[in-house]
């Protein structure tokens, strides 16, 4: 019974138009900044390498599993400083499976105390439908054979897709915005639908409070998204432990609480989140698993931090 009403709503889904969010959900926002404004690429002046997996709604049989890749290098040209990177994305909900490619592009220019980034994402989106895989058992009232408006064979359709984003961080404070989707792609899949992605509008924002010693700073922050027809925010709270330890608690509106633990050591970042569904859906399965890993280094050097030989001192 499960199986026959996840592969009917994907049929519903395939004979008419999809106009929805399209973007996928994640728990770890402040974590993956550039994964929803570009302009937020190398934030901290090294090249990094991120990685991001979610399993949504675990005990639910189809429910989503989304994987993220990034990379950024940062670079100048002429004292003016640049970023460089590339995002992956694929996202998979039962027979759907939407996959985008990006680069990315962000130029900073020293304001105040901080930077002011300008960033640009610019790809592909690819939704695919795998058809071969539907099945509506046979009844009296219908059979499968011969109806036009169910999807017998894969289909897949692809699009232009960019996104605008800027942003303003120091030291103890960022804040940004940006506009993805801003071409409104609207992706053919075969012959029988027309998947139409709506511009989506992020806000970010945080703070960093230090301690009089240095050792904890709390973290929060603010991710607000909507496609000008719903919205959802998410409210989180960090604390971090010596640079290296931390944890904390964010809350989805009507969605979930989310409990989160990261460590920190030698330019890598791994962090794990927890979703605990507040919304009816937890009557159905399990939370939703997030895993992090991130890796930061610098790619340059200054003339003084080289290592010299004992020989030509």
């Amino acid at each position: 019974m499960k199986k026959f009403v996840v592969i009917l709503i994907s049929s519903v889904f395939i004979i008419s138009s999809a106009k929805a969010q399209f973007d996928p959900q994640f728990s770890q926002n402040m974590n993956f900044l550039s994964l929803s404004n570009p302009a937020m690429i190398s934030m901290d002046g090294k090249a990094n390498i991120m990685g991001l997996n979610r399993q949504q709604w675990v005990g639910i049989t189809n429910a989503p599993i989304t994987t993220v890749f990034n990379l950024s290098l940062p670079f100048k040209i002429n004292d003016t400083k640049h970023v460089g990177g590339l995002l992956f994305l694929d996202d998979r909900l039962g027979l759907f499976a939407n996959q985008g490619v990006y680069l990315q592009y962000a130029y900073q220019r020293n304001m105040w105390d901080g930077l002011l980034n300008v960033g640009t994402n610019i790809g592909v989106l690819n939704v695919m439908f795998e058809g071969t895989k539907t099945f509506i058992p046979e009844s009296n009232y219908h059979t499968t054979s011969g109806d036009p408006v169910i999807p017998t064979a894969d289909e897949n359709g692809i699009a232009f897709d960019m996104t605008l984003g800027v942003t303003y961080y120091d030291e103890k404070k960022y804040a940004g915005i940006s506009l993805a989707h801003i071409t409104n792609p609207s992706i053919n899949i075969g012959e029988k639908a027309t998947v139409t992605v709506r511009p989506l509008l992020y806000l970010t924002g945080g703070y960093n409070f230090f301690s009089e010693d240095a050792l904890y700073v709390i973290k929060p922050s603010l991710f607000f998204k909507t496609d000008f027809a719903s919205w959802q925010i998410d409210l989180n709270t960090i604390i971090e432990y010596k640079q290296r330890f931390y944890g904390g608690l964010s809350y989805r509106y009507q969605d979930a609480v989310v409990l989160l633990v990261g460590f920190k050591f030698s330019g890598v970042n791994i962090c794990y989140s927890y979703d605990i569904t507040t919304s009816k859906l937890a009557r159905a399965g399990g939370g939703s698993h997030e895993v992090m890993l991130g890796y930061s280094f610098l790619i340059e050097r200054s003339k003084r931090n080289r290592t010299k030989s004992v020989r030509i001192l």
